[in-house]
């Protein structure tokens, strides 16, 4: 949503305004990197179906469509954090949610705790 709307109209323009937005939409978003498990958290547990799942930090593998803006805010702000983030959720994502024949798990599960994986499943799809 942010990179169709203020990233295009940024490219376009180069407007500081859309500029900030880009930048306060990845700081917003860095706000649910869990540092112990090196992930974007994807859903809060707390209401509606997802409580009744038992997770504790699920990340589904969407999530990497949200990586770019990351990258787009550390070129605006010069801020590497949003970068040391993205590649983070990046590389634990390949390394978790991916099945041997190349097929991906929709949801990982994380321990809050160590990090570790609790779970591999699927909410929607194979």
């Amino acid at each position: 949503m942010i990179g169709c709307s203020y990233g295009n109209g940024y490219r376009l323009t180069h407007r500081d305004d859309y500029a900030s937005a880009i930048v306060e939409a990845a700081k917003s978003l860095s706000t649910r990197y869990r540092s112990v498990a090196h992930i974007i958290q994807s859903w809060n547990t707390d209401k509606g179906w997802m409580s009744e799942r038992g997770w504790e930090c699920p990340v589904i593998i969407d999530n990497m469509m949200n990586l770019e803006l990351m990258f787009d805010a550390t070129k605006l702000s010069g801020d590497s954090t949003y970068y040391k983030i993205a590649v983070a959720h990046a590389d634990r994502t390949l390394a978790e949610h991916f099945r041997r024949d190349g097929s991906c798990y929709h949801v990982v599960d994380y321990s809050l705790k160590d990090g570790s994986v609790r779970s591999r499943q699927t909410a929607q799809g194979y």
